[in-house]
This record gives structure tokens, sequence and C-alpha cells, in this order.
């Protein structure tokens, strides 16, 4: 489940969400279009899987944007258990 994560600023009338979180256990994976770096563009966040500001450069829409970090999640993790099925 995603959660809305967006830190706002006193003079931020508008207060249009652009972080969101989801968390599984010890994994955390968190995309936003408010990168002070990649603003408009989407970026994302895993810390778990040393996945720190990755450009997210086809997602139109956070739906889109949380569905491709997800998928970047899991192809991380299976590498990793590719890996660790050959040590």
């Amino acid at each position: 489940m995603w959660q809305d994560k967006t830190s706002y600023s006193r003079s931020d009338v508008e207060r249009k969400p652009t972080t969101w979180t989801a968390q599984s256990g010890r994994l955390t994976v968190t995309v936003t279009c408010g990168h002070i770096d990649y603003k408009p563009d989407w970026v994302m966040h895993c810390h778990e899987l040393g996945i720190n500001t990755r450009p997210l450069p086809n997602a139109g829409s956070k739906e889109e944007a949380q569905a491709q970090a997800i998928a970047v999640v899991k192809a991380k993790i299976a590498s990793l258990m590719a890996d660790a099925n050959n040590l």
C-alpha cells in the first residue's frame, strides 16, 4: 500500500502530493516527482537495495512511477538471488 510522504513547506498553498512510499518488512520503496535535482521527473529510492535517486524516465503518472519502481526492485532482487544461487 502506497502512502503519501510528501513534506510540505508552510508557503505551499496547493498541497499537491509528490512523494509516495511503500513498505514491506524492512524493504522500503519511495517514488517522487519532487526531487530537487530531477523536478518534475519521477525518481525512485530503495536504500535496502542500494538504489538512490534512480530516474524513472517513462513514468508519466504516480501509478506508472510506482509500477516501474516495483519492477526495478523485483529485477534487482531476482539478480541478487541468481548471484546467491551461484555461490
